[in-house]
This record gives structure tokens, sequence and C-alpha cells, in this order.
């Protein structure tokens, strides 16, 4: 799937009123555990609703796909796109969750975590499987 991917991530969050670094990693820890969940239930919607519109995905693999195969090679430059769009190409596995076919996990580990009073990027990856 889609998910696959070891990613890098630049999440532009909003909305985040804490003064304070811990609350505002605690906010932010509570976001990924919530992620976690509605993804390994195929909650689409939810998980769609995290996002701020603005949200952009930074990729440090590109995927490249053929009839027969997906694969993920490496790629020097990476690329973004909205998470709209990201989005969009993931919701075939959220639905094949929802309905059973599937089950999933979800797990993230952050390498760098920066945040203000009311912004937040985080670079890591997530391991989807």
């Amino acid at each position: 799937p889609l998910f696959n991917l070891l990613l890098l991530f630049l999440i532009i969050m909003s909305g985040i009123e804490e003064s304070s670094s811990s609350s505002c990693s605690s906010s932010l820890n509570a976001f990924w555990q919530k992620a976690s969940q509605v993804v390994q239930t195929g909650d689409f919607d939810t998980y769609a609703s995290m996002y701020h519109p603005d949200a952009v995905l930074v990729c440090t693999s590109r995927q490249e796909e053929d009839a027969a195969t997906t694969t993920s090679t490496s790629s020097q430059d990476g690329k973004t796109k909205p998470i709209s769009r990201a989005l969009s190409g993931w919701k075939a596995g959220f639905d094949a969750t929802a309905a059973g076919r599937q089950r999933v996990t979800l797990s993230f580990r952050f390498s760098q975590r920066l945040h203000g009073p009311t912004t937040a990027h985080e670079t890591g990856i997530f391991c989807y499987t």
C-alpha cells in the first residue's frame, strides 16, 4: 500500500495554544496516538479531519508504479504534495480496513520535533503494516 514509505513530515498545525513546550509535546503526542487509532479502524473521515487544510506531506522516497507491482525508490530531492492529495491516494486502504479486508498497524518515530506556541515542525517516519 501507499503507506509503506519512509516519510519526512512537514506538518503545519494551528490551534495549539499552549505556551510551554511540554504542553505542546503532549498535544502532538495525543494527535499521533489518535491518528494511529483511526488508521487501525479505517476511519478515513476522522483521519482526514485531523490535518490542517494547508498541511504538506514531504516524502524522502519516491513511489514508482506499474501494472504488476509497486516499488519504492530513493530520491535525492524527494517531493512534496498537499495532504489532501495524499489522503485521496490513501482512501482505498482506509476503506479496505474499515470493511475488515485488511488489518493494519501504524507507529511513528520522530528524529526532530520543533515546537512553538502555535506551530510545529516534525521530522520522522511512520511504519504502516
